[in-house]
């Protein structure tokens, strides 16, 4: 019985820290930059329509106009948005007094990612939302289901990417300059070395692209091939953010942020 009742006490408590985080990103300025930044996306896969109208063009250019783009524009969105997310209480003196707080730090850490997925998650539905009613005003067809749910998760799980490198920076070096321009030279600079040099394997962005390449032969023949070497991609996709998020909460846990 004690033990429920401390369940139930750690499950209350952290969707209390959740909620105050989630409020905190909410009203900060990263909600207007974000919202501004979604509609780019949209105005591509708008500019794509061209006759005929049929529901294979409109899922395609859904998938490789407005999810191809929103994969090169989130991806950047997020490491600007999110270089911040830990070493801002650092800089403002509020670290201190949050992680001496009854919670572990694990605890936070967990609460403020979690919040931070719930807000990114938020707003790609609104991305979709905005994208499908302009699809549908202007052409009278809407997205195929399949194409939906395949597109929302590969730019889900690249934000995932995103935001687990800048949330390590950013919470390890407590640093805004080093959360931001490490990352963007990984994406811009070192991941076109790897496939120059014929490790595409050690680029994250090589397990996206493969899995678009599986998305647009599917559009274009109808045949989904998913074999051993797609779903070790996908696993890629998602392994590699969890043991980013896992590591840094870990770490973190350990160090003296007195210093």
């Amino acid at each position: 019985m004690l033990k429920n009742v401390t369940q139930n006490e750690f499950i209350k408590y952290q969707i209390i820290l959740i909620k105050f985080f989630f409020k905190k990103i909410l009203k900060s300025w990263r909600t207007i930059f974000c919202v501004i930044m979604i509609i780019f996306p949209v105005f591509t896969a708008y500019r794509m329509i061209n006759s005929p109208i049929t529901q294979y063009n409109i899922d395609y250019l859904f998938f490789n106009g407005f999810v191809g783009f929103s994969i090169l524009l989130f991806r950047l969105m997020y490491i600007i948005i999110f270089s911040d997310i830990v070493s801002e209480e650092f800089s403002n003196k509020f670290a201190m007094m949050l992680y001496s707080t009854p919670p572990s730090r694990k605890r936070i850490l967990l609460s403020k990612v979690i919040a931070i997925i719930l807000y990114s998650t938020a707003l790609e539905l609104m991305s979709f939302v905005i994208v499908g009613a302009v699809l549908l005003i202007s052409t009278g067809l809407i997205v195929s289901l399949e194409i939906l749910l395949i597109g929302f998760l590969m730019i889900f799980l690249t934000f995932l990417f995103s935001f687990s490198i800048s949330f390590m920076l950013s919470t390890l070096t407590r640093n805004v300059i080093i959360s931001i321009l490490i990352p963007i030279l990984y994406f811009f600079f070192v991941e076109q070395f790897f496939i120059v040099i014929g490790l595409e394997n050690f680029s994250y962005y090589y397990f996206v692209n493969r899995m678009i390449e599986v998305i647009s032969n599917y559009l274009l023949s109808g045949a989904f091939i998913l074999g051993i070497e797609e779903v070790s991609w996908l696993i890629g996709l998602i392994s590699f953010p969890v043991i980013m998020f896992l590591i840094t909460i870990f770490i973190f846990s350990k160090l003296d942020i007195r210093t």
